[in-house]
Order: C-alpha cells, then sequence, then structure tokens
C-alpha cells in the first residue's frame, strides 16, 4: 500500500483547484469571505512543510512525505530536486524504510601509529684471538667457517724453550723419584742394622755404644729420606709449571662460537705486539652466532613511542620476503648528537636461519592505541 504517494496526488489535486479570484466593488464583502479560507489553508501548508523541511530527520517518513511533496509544489522545484524516500515494501516494517541519514555512525578503529628505522644483526660475544707472544706456528686445527666448543684447540706454537724447560724439569722429577727410592732402600737396611744390634746387645756381645751409633744412623736415613721427598715435591711442582707453559703453547676457544677472519698459518712468526699492532696481527676472530641481537637508529623525536606497547617487526634485506617478529630490549640512554638519533637494541623472536651478524635489517615499529 502506497500510502504517502496516494495523499500526494490529492494534496496536489486540492491545490489546483484553489482559485484566487479579484473581488468586484460590487461583491467586495462576498469575495473575501471566499478567498480567506483557502489563504489561510494555504499559508498553514506552507508553514508546516517548512517545518518539515527542517526535521525531517526526526519525522517519520509517512508524515514527512507529503509535506516534502507540497514544498516541491509551492516552491515550483523539479520533483528531482526534493529529498527522495523510498516507501517499505508490502509487509515491511515502515521505520526500516531506506531514507537519507545524517546521523555519524561510531565505529571502534585501531589507529597506528607507525615509524621506521634500519640497523644491521650484532653477536654480541666475539673475541679477537692474538698469540701470547711471538713464536711460530705449527698446526691449525680450525678452518674459516668451522663451529667449535669451548676449549677446542685451534692454533699450536713451537715453543721451543718451554719445551726444553719442560724436558728440563721431567728429568729432574725422575731424578728425585730415583733419589727417594735410595733413601727408602738405605731406611730399611739401617731398621735391619738397629734391630740385629739389639738382639746381639742382649747377649752382651755387642756393647751399648753401638747400639746408640745404630739408632743416630738409622735417624740420619730418615732424615735424608724427608729431603729426597722434599726434592721430589719441588720437581713435581716445576713440572707442572713446565707442563702449564706447554699448555699455553695452543691457543683454545674460549667459548663457542664460529670461526671467522681466520689468518693463522703453519710456519709464520706471530709478530711482536700483539693486540697493541691492531687486527692484521689477529689469528682469528670468533663469533657466537647462536646469540645474535639486532640495533637499529630512529629518529630521537619519535623516542616516545618506545614507552608504550608496540609491535616491533624485521626485514632483512638478503631475505625481504621473510619478516620476522623481534623483541625490543633497551634504548639508548644516550642519543647521537651528530646524527640526531637514538639506538635501540632488539632480541630476535623467530629469525631466518641464515641470518649473520652484520647483516643490513629494517625495523617497523607500530603503536596500537584505540581511536576515541
Amino acid at each position: 500500500m502506497n500510502m504517502p504517494h496516494t495523499y500526494d496526488l490529492e494534496m496536489a489535486n486540492t491545490l489546483n483547484a484553489i482559485v484566487i479570484d479579484d473581488p468586484s466593488e460590487d461583491n467586495t464583502k462576498q469575495a473575501t469571505k471566499r478567498t480567506r479560507w483557502p489563504k489561510i489553508a494555504a499559508l498553514t501548508l506552507v508553514v508546516g512543510g517548512a517545518a518539515a523541511y527542517m526535521l525531517r530527520d526526526d519525522l517519520p517518513e509517512q508524515f514527512a512525505a507529503p509535506f516534502f511533496s507540497l514544498h516541491a509544489i509551492i516552491s515550483g522545484k523539479n520533483a528531482q530536486q526534493s529529498p527522495t524516500l523510498v516507501a517499505p515494501a508490502p509487509g515491511a516494517d515502515a521505520v526500516t524504510a531506506s531514507r537519507p541519514s545524517t546521523t555519524p555512525t561510531i565505529v571502534p578503529a585501531v589507529a597506528a601509529v607507525e615509524l621506521t628505522g634500519s640497523g644491521y644483526v650484532i653477536a654480541p660475544q666475539f673475541a679477537t684471538l692474538y698469540a701470547p707472544r711471538p713464536d711460530e706456528i705449527v698446526s691449525v686445527f680450525v678452518s674459516a667457517g668451522d663451529t667449535v666448543d669451548a676449549g677446542t684447540p685451534m692454533v699450536a706454537f713451537l715453543g721451543r724453550d718451554e719445551q726444553f724447560a719442560y724436558d728440563k724439569a721431567k728429568i729432574a722429577h725422575a731424578r728425585a723419584v730415583l733419589q727417594v727410592e735410595a733413601q727408602k732402600i738405605a731406611l730399611e737396611q739401617s731398621q735391619q742394622n738397629l734391630a740385629q744390634t739389639e738382639r746381639l746387645e742382649t747377649r752382651g756381645i755387642v756393647t751399648r755404644k753401638q747400639h746408640e751409633e745404630e739408632q743416630i744412623a738409622q735417624r740420619v736415613v730418615e732424615n735424608t729420606l724427608a729431603q729426597a721427598q722434599q726434592t721430589l715435591a719441588q720437581t713435581e711442582l716445576d713440572l707442572r709449571i713446565a707442563e702449564y707453559a706447554i699448555e699455553r703453547l695452543v691457543l683454545r676457544a674460549p667459548f663457542s662460537g664460529t670461526v671467522t677472519d681466520l689468518r693463522a698459518t703453519v710456519g709464520i712468526t706471530t709478530q711482536e705486539g700483539g693486540a697493541l699492532e691492531g687486527i692484521e696481527n689477529s689469528l682469528m676472530t670468533l663469533v657466537n652466532t647462536a646469540n645474535l641481537i639486532i640495533e637499529a637508529d630512529f629518529a630521537e623525536r619519535n623516542i616516545a613511542i618506545f614507552e608504550n606497547d608496540v609491535i616491533v617487526e624485521a626485514v632483512l634485506d638478503a631475505y625481504p620476503d621473510q619478516p620476522f617478529e623481534i623483541q625490543l630490549e633497551r634504548v639508548a640512554a644516550v642519543a647521537s648528537a651528530q646524527k640526531g638519533t637514538i639506538s635501540a637494541r632488539f632480541r630476535p623472536v623467530d629469525a631466518p636461519e641464515d641470518m649473520r651478524p652484520n647483516m643490513a635489517v629494517r625495523i617497523r615499529v607500530t603503536e596500537r592505541a584505540e581511536r576515541k
């Protein structure tokens, strides 16, 4: 049932039938009575239509539609210029009919504040290995790229002086052992002589003085044995020192990691000065690739974003199609005055397996906040 449309036609016909004639001189009073009420009715309709137009969003459609049609007829506008209302389909609720709405719909949204930075993959645990002193390299046990455990032999040096000292300590230790064994034999012999002298004294064959002399001789042998044992202890200490010097001729891995920048070569003699002369005198570099971090620079004006709950994502330049999540560990306490940047350190969560130190990386930091 299209009630608004039917009502519009009836209203239009009524207005078209209104004819306002000028009053004649003979019938002035009758003409005034005839035209007064139609003018009042038309004025009422105009005012009502204007009010309905201004309050069109607050009126039900079935009431607002006749006033819109009347406004269009009186103002002489085309029907296409008037607000268009769609009547509800048969059986449908008139309230749910389509009509223009100016009321904004508030939808919760998430506003993302995002910034980017660039940095590099860094290995916080690494060591550049140098020779302890100038010496000839006799063995290199590793190759570049090898993964080693802590304590693994890396390079061996000749160490002539250490070898001579070790050999000398071994000889001295062996001699001390023989001396101790000899004194033990002498003590055993002295004990037997003393026992025999005591038996002969009881028979009256030897004198008391001879018995006492055997007792003194035994104490001398015991003292000599004690001295030999002390000498043996000293030689054992010297031998351990020599062995320690020999062990220092083998350079071992201070921690588990991967060998990089291998410079050691069998037959060359290391330069004097070691680490003081720079990286060119180093033997190799050991890097713990199992513990990598990312350090990136950001414009210092964006430091406030790190005080909020952020989501950080990284992409390696070598693997642009493999983004991965990282976690913020710390923000540097000092900004760079030259570059106007602030550094931040991140810990990879699920990085690509082939991530290596010194790889370039791009960082995207996103802050999630509820838009009000």
